[in-house]
């Protein structure tokens, strides 16, 4: 994660860090990403570089935690739109995704997704943000949020879970769509499939008596 001195920097100076850090890893493999391209595109020096971020997986997790944050404030804006309905909020929230695929912003996260995969993803985010506050927050507000008829009386737990796993579907079907767009139909249906098996799994734990 970014060092306090790179978050005290002018917001000009940090966007252009990070715009020449995702030109480098949405162009190249993550393993082939440069850290003297990056910082010669950003106009800094290398030992500045290494007072902001410790590598480039340092910068690469601040990125994927940013488009995290951006996605979950997304998402929060449907969960209000439908009234806590969780499974009309993520299956509007993903559409919108999908529908905004083409966006240069978009394009440019789902390419630096591809090139780095899911797996690297998840790791860099758990290994650099070891406590995740901000999953714990977002997880935090969907419980007080998410409407009881949503997800009848399944335990806390277990609704942590079903986000969890609603959310890295989501991801999946989106990064799946953006490498075969031909695909975009079946896999859009793929995920409404999956997430009427976990709906009714809620509902039919709900009517055991």
């Amino acid at each position: 994660m970014p060092s306090e001195r790179f978050l005290k920097l002018e917001k000009e100076k940090q966007e252009r860090i990070i715009r020449a850090a995702r030109r480098e890893f949405s162009h190249v493999p993550y393993e082939q990403a440069s850290i003297n391209k990056i910082i010669r595109c950003a106009g800094i020096s290398r030992g500045s570089f290494y007072t902001y971020f410790e590598d480039k997986e340092d910068l690469l997790a601040y990125i994927f935690q940013e488009e995290e944050r951006l996605a979950a404030a997304y998402l929060q804006e449907r969960m209000e739109e439908y009234e806590g309905d969780i499974w009309l909020a993520v299956h509007s929230w993903l559409r919108r995704l999908v529908e905004a695929k083409e966006n240069f912003l978009v394009k440019e996260s789902l390419r630096i997704l591809s090139y780095a995969g899911i797996p690297r993803r998840l790791d860099l985010i758990n290994r650099k943000d070891a406590k995740r506050e901000y999953e714990r927050v977002l997880l935090d507000w969907l419980l007080r949020r998410t409407s009881p008829a949503s997800l009848g009386n399944a335990p806390e737990e277990e609704r942590i879970v079903l986000f969890k796993v609603m959310f890295s579907s989501a991801l999946i079907t989106l990064l799946r769509i953006y490498t075969y767009p031909e695909g975009m139909k079946a896999e859009l249906r793929e995920f409404d499939i999956l997430m009427g098996i976990l709906k009714r799994g809620c509902m039919s734990a709900d009517a055991q008596p």
